[in-house]
């Protein structure tokens, strides 16, 4: 995907020159992404949803491989400070790649002294991204697994709230309607029956909602941060990675300092756990184009839909999670892409060949009207 030799790509990958102050607003001296046509954008927007989907469908799945294999764990906060290196390290070579030394100094010197103000505000999100996930260690504590899976799916709807009243943008009601549908589709197939409460249902559930809030407000302001043109996006996979890094090796020291001083670093480490760690890095980049050529909402449905297609892979390779004969599991799959496809592809377009079928029914082999089809027109228009 990355790799791609299409213009788009290559002004995808170019770095700016050191921007001009005129008026008081920067503005690059050499083109950027914002010069890439429509239809190259188009095809680097649905392309990086598309391999979101799949990169988060096979985490999910490799993640489960690596957690049943015999032998030693991996410690997860070095799986996260690992694929943060490999991020920041595949865009300083993209960097290079595409421009060469000099630009690559130039960069990283905007980012770690010139303009460092501007690095620190991708600090942000970080930090929200600790109490949210803090928050949802609360809700696990207080809600059943199944409560949790379910409630944490409100981070669509949040993401679409806070996105239209930040950015001041409108949503169709159709668009709204299918965002309901993913919601409803997630939440069906992520349903077990287990609706249990651990402890205080008032607070679990709070504490989901606000967590579900603050994952929305860091990622609304992430692809905001992304979209100025004053940096490119490897510059900005920089910035996300070296708070990402700094903040993981934090978490590390507190959390698992003595394990990983008594049994080492890379401890549990195998070929399972090292795919684990490249597609949580390829993720994150992937993430950010998505973010760049798409929106936060866009990407919250992409990920939605790699939950669906993880359990229906989990039961086909893992034999876990619901029966593939199971009624909610293929409703919950029905409803989800099918709000995929009418949020993607709008709801005309995706009930064309209906409406088609009702307006012309096609022809017999001797030019005259098919009467079988005709039938079937009437039944689905009775209907």
């Amino acid at each position: 995907f990355f790799g791609s030799s299409l213009t788009g790509f290559d002004v995808l990958l170019r770095c700016p020159s050191p921007t001009i102050m005129t008026g008081g607003a920067a503005t690059p001296s050499s083109p950027t992404e914002s010069q890439i046509s429509r239809s190259q954008e188009d095809f680097l927007k649905w392309g990086a949803v598309v391999a979101l989907t799949t990169i988060s469908l096979f985490f999910s799945l490799a993640f489960r491989y690596a957690r049943k294999q015999e032998g030693p764990g991996f410690s997860n906060m070095t799986g996260v400070v690992s694929s943060e290196i490999i991020k920041m390290a595949c865009s300083a070579v993209a960097i290079f790649w595409s421009s060469g030394r000099d630009q690559l100094r130039c960069s990283l010197t905007r980012v770690l002294y010139s303009e460092f103000r501007a690095t620190l505000m991708m600090g942000i999100p970080g930090g929200i991204y600790l109490v949210q996930n803090y928050l949802f260690f609360v809700g696990l504590s207080h809600l059943s697994a199944t409560l949790y899976q379910v409630s944490k799916q409100l981070a669509i709807v949040t993401t679409a709230i806070v996105w239209t009243l930040w950015l001041q943008k409108r949503i169709s009601a159709e668009k709204w309607w299918s965002i309901l549908a993913v919601l409803v589709g997630v939440c069906i197939v992520s349903f077990k029956g287990d609706v249990g409460v651990q402890g205080n249902f008032t607070i679990g559930v709070s504490a989901i909602v606000m967590a579900c809030f603050l994952s929305s407000i860091a990622t609304v302001y992430t692809e905001t941060q992304i979209k100025i043109e004053s940096f490119t996006i490897w510059e900005r996979n920089i910035q996300l990675s070296l708070f990402g890094l700094v903040m993981g090796l934090g978490e590390l020291v507190m959390a698992e300092r003595d394990d990983v001083m008594n049994n080492g670093f890379f401890y549990g480490y195998n070929s399972a756990v090292w795919c684990i760690v490249m597609l949580q890095s390829v993720g994150g980049l992937t993430t950010a184009v998505v973010l760049k050529y798409a929106d936060s909402v866009t990407k919250c449905v992409s990920k939605a839909v790699a939950v669906v297609l993880g359990v229906v892979c989990s039961r086909i390779f893992f034999a876990e999670g619901p029966p593939m004969y199971s009624m909610h599991l293929w409703l919950g799959l029905f409803v989800t892409l099918g709000g995929v496809a009418v949020y993607s592809l709008g709801f005309e377009v995706v009930c064309c060949p209906v409406q088609q079928l009702l307006a012309s029914p096609p022809k017999a082999d001797d030019g005259e009207v098919d009467p079988e089809t005709v039938g079937l027109a009437e039944v689905i228009e009775d209907q």
